[in-house]
């Protein structure tokens, strides 16, 4: 309920929850919901207290779910607070365990489910000269696959599957100015999963990114036809 460096809000979870819902008798929420985590301790918190409460979305709701799961352009492990596979894996219990609370539901007349998708980042420092690497990319795709958390263009039937559990998509969250130094490191992974998009963006205290680099991302994936699925959240630097 706070952005790092501030810790402490007078806005609570539960009371952020109450207040997003717009139909009570329902408990549907129906905006999209970034719950952008920076901690471990917080995420299985806030799952129980969306599914204690028995939210469901609208079609056009969502609950997004981010943190920096890997180590990325100049960070090692030890610097990641938020362990991959303990935030997918509790982020996926939770998933189930609210659309099976839905199941049970169902003929109460409330028959929609909550809708989440994953958006996963890097830890990354925006001032690294290298940029994203294989090394990086690749242990991205490891966990999307291992967890499948997304179709492959291979096996468009596992993407019926995420979906009835209420996984609806993977956004892959990157530094903007990082991602700029490393296109071609992207090609492969959004290939190999074709519903995947990329949100550009420029972190908080960081400066604002030149449009040249915006443009450069632009025109890399336009040329692969993949503009679609490229997103940003920059503030972009001004030239007087």
């Amino acid at each position: 309920m706070a952005h790092p460096p501030i810790t402490i809000s007078d806005l609570s979870m539960t009371d952020f929850l109450d207040n997003i819902v717009e139909n009570e008798e329902t408990k549907t929420v129906n905006k999209v919901i970034k719950l952008d985590f920076k901690e471990l301790e917080p995420v299985e918190a806030t799952l129980q207290a969306i599914v204690n409460k028995q939210l469901q979305t609208s079609s056009e709701g969502a609950f997004v779910l981010n943190a920096d799961i890997l180590p990325g352009p100049g960070h090692d492990e030890k610097s990641v607070s938020i362990p991959a596979e303990l935030f997918l894996e509790t982020c996926l219990r939770y998933i189930r365990q609210s659309q099976d609370q839905h199941h049970q539901q169902t003929n109460n007349g409330r028959n929609q489910a909550p809708r989440f998708a994953f958006s996963l980042g890097f830890r990354a420092h925006c001032s690294d000269p290298h940029g994203y690497t294989a090394s990086h990319v690749q242990s991205m795709s490891d966990l999307i696959t291992r967890y499948q958390l997304q179709s492959t263009k291979d096996d468009p039937a596992s993407d019926n599957n995420n979906h009835n559990n209420g996984n609806i998509g993977v956004i892959l969250a990157l530094n903007a100015r990082q991602l700029a130094k490393s296109l071609d490191q992207f090609d492969g992974i959004m290939d190999l999963f074709p519903d995947l998009q990329i949100l550009a963006w420029v972190g908080k205290g960081e400066p604002g990114i030149q449009r040249e680099s915006i443009q450069s991302i632009e025109t890399h994936f336009r040329k692969l036809g993949m503009s679609n699925r490229i997103g940003f959240d920059c503030r972009v630097s001004i030239m007087l």
